[in-house]
């Protein structure tokens, strides 16, 4: 145990575990799993359990976030594969443990959480910028694969879906900063973080990602309408609405790789639509995945398959429904509400769409606290996150840090 009164130790660790989870993100999945155990380790191995358990189980967000973990962990009993089970589990370990630490206090100081999310936008800032210096000396090149469904280099081991989800975030933190800290930044850090927002605003459009640009339009509308509703000086907010609205077309007609990503969406549809099939193509696809997890909903409607036997399903449903799908697009339903469907029947589904709404009824909270869980809700409508690493830290962690809450006393 590490004495509960040895503040400085506790918070150099955890800064370097959040450092840590900032780096990994980026550049290892490894980095990420040490920095994420080294920051749950430092909290929950403290003496404060008492207090900790009597704050998480008063708290019902926490307690419901848990159940992400849980219903998946149940199905143990009736998925065949084990193994795969087994990994399914260990990756979602961390849903069941960040409300724990949560539970208490993990910054010593409003000013640290200020520093902690400056950075993170600093460390997002930082792949924007090695993803736009690996694209310019091949422009030409990288442009001809958008029309084919391709994008350029990022960070996050090429996970440009996770890696725009990781933008927009820094996005609201950014705004975060600027507006909820006002006495707390100073007039130069308040033109760079303007300068930092306007620039990651610019990249999702150079990426062209289609889950980045939606989910920033939505969190501007969301962001916008509560600005504008609590302030009387609601003229301020019209210069930067008319510029969102005029962006994408402003991107159509001066970035290549918008405008083929554009055009791509369009050809992707035109064949979907029709029940065409070719092959690579990203959005019927996501179509496929979509009628083979509702089918496997249907038919295992009372307690799914289990977390283990998903791929095994889908793969199989795609044998008997779509031969002609080549094997690397037989993949599990490409949404997260579907796969807690096809896991665990229609109850999964169902508390994974209460935790995704509890946050909505929380009182007291900010403009971006709302943002950021309007954006995991519509991402997970299509995409699923929490299969993986980089979104189960994504969701895990920044549920939380978003959360106004207090931090310890220095």
């Amino acid at each position: 145990m590490i004495p509960v009164n040895n503040i400085h130790v506790r918070t150099i660790v955890t800064w370097i575990a959040i450092l840590m989870m900032y780096a990994g993100f980026l550049l290892s999945r490894a980095v990420l799993s040490t920095g994420t155990i080294l920051f749950i380790a430092n909290a929950l191995l403290q003496n404060n359990w008492k207090q900790r358990w009597i704050n998480f189980l008063a708290d019902k967000k926490s307690v419901f976030f848990t159940f992400l973990f849980w219903i998946p962990f149940l199905t143990f009993f009736w998925s065949a594969d084990k193994s795969e089970w087994a990994f399914n589990i260990q990756g979602k370990l961390p849903l069941l443990l960040f409300p724990l630490v949560f539970a208490m206090p993990v910054i010593r100081s409003k000013k640290e959480m200020l520093w902690l999310s400056f950075l993170f936008i600093l460390f997002i800032t930082g792949g924007t910028i090695w993803s736009i210096i690996q694209y310019l000396p091949y422009a030409p090149s990288i442009d001809a694969g958008y029309y084919k469904g391709l994008v350029m280099l990022t960070p996050s081991s090429r996970d440009y879906i996770r890696f725009s989800w990781a933008i927009n975030i820094a996005i609201l933190l950014a705004a975060r900063l600027l507006t909820a800290e006002p006495l707390m930044i100073s007039k130069a850090w308040r033109i760079i973080l303007t300068f930092i927002i306007s620039w990651l605003i610019i990249y999702l459009h150079i990426l062209s990602s289609k889950t980045g640009i939606l989910g920033l339009y939505l969190i501007a509308f969301i962001f916008f309408s509560l600005r504008i509703y609590a302030t009387k000086k609601k003229w301020r907010y019209i210069p930067l609405i008319l510029f969102l609205l005029a962006a994408p077309f402003i991107a159509y007609n001066t970035l290549p790789t918008f405008k083929l990503r554009t055009q791509y969406v369009h050809w992707d549809y035109s064949h979907y639509s029709k029940g065409e099939y070719a092959e690579g193509l990203s959005d019927a696809t996501r179509i496929n995945s979509f009628n083979a997890g509702w089918d496997i909903l249907k038919n295992k409607w009372i307690g799914g398959v289990g977390f283990g036997d998903i791929k095994n399903e889908a793969t199989e449903w795609y044998s008997q429904h779509t031969p002609w799908v080549s094997k690397p697009e037989m993949i599990s339903p490409s949404s997260e509400i579907l796969m807690y469907g096809c896991g665990a029947g229609f109850t999964g589904a169902v508390v994974l769409i209460i935790v995704l709404l509890i946050p909505f009824f929380q009182k007291k909270q900010s403009p971006v606290f709302y943002c950021f869980h309007a954006l995991c809700l519509f991402a997970f409508l299509y995409e699923a996150g929490l299969d993986m690493q980089y979104g189960v830290f994504l969701y895990g962690f920044f549920s939380f840090w978003f959360t106004d809450r207090k931090v310890a006393e220095g």
